[in-house]
């Protein structure tokens, strides 16, 4: 993580087993790992040993899911900004999975700036999920609706479709002023 990320200062913040077993849980719907700087997932079983498993996804919807082939030992690390799921359609699965910290300090103190820094540096995931840590007030961010409303503009504009669908629902819900999204159907107008 270290090496892979330039993040010498990287620290495991926490660790656990992941069983989807045909009496339990089948799924992990798709999402981000969004209080993680960076996710390691080794397969505890052989891909033999199951049908579907983890997968990755460009999009919303599972059209762009692709599915990754791993065997015990196995691993996938991972940003934040990387959509992903488990599905199991038969057998058995296990895996380990350790979410990291960017340093100490921040572990300590419950906060993820690396999404804030990738936000800045323009990545549409990291802004809506910075969108949504500022709607609610999470990982060290203060809860201002205004800045909400701002990183959630921000990543629809670059066509997040996720962002796109919440600004949807701000804006039927009366949280953002009709007059606010006109700059994004002019972006999304002149693409057409």
């Amino acid at each position: 993580i270290r090496a892979r990320f330039n993040a010498s200062g990287a620290c495991v913040a926490d660790v656990l087993i992941r069983r989807y077993l045909p009496t339990e849980r089948r799924r992990l719907e798709a999402h981000f790992d969004t209080s993680s700087f960076a996710t390691a997932i080794v397969s505890l079983s052989d891909a033999c040993d199951y049908v579907g498993g983890l997968y990755v996804q460009a999009v919303p919807g599972v059209t762009s899911r692709r599915y990754i082939p791993l065997d015990a030992g196995d691993g996938l690390v991972h940003q934040g900004d990387c959509m992903h799921g488990v599905q199991v359609k038969d057998g058995s699965r296990l895996s380990l999975v350790a979410w990291f910290s960017d340093c100490e300090a921040s572990l300590k103190a419950g906060h993820a700036p690396w999404v804030k820094r990738a936000a800045e540096d323009g990545n549409p995931e990291a802004m809506h999920v910075l969108g949504g840590f500022h709607e609610t007030g999470e990982f060290g961010y203060q809860m201002d609706p205004d800045l909400a409303v701002y990183w959630i503009r921000r990543a629809a504009m670059c066509g997040n479709a996720l962002s796109l669908c919440q600004l949807g629902l701000m804006l039927s819900d009366g949280e953002v002023d009709e007059d606010e999204t006109e700059e994004i159907e002019a972006e999304f107008g002149e693409q057409e």
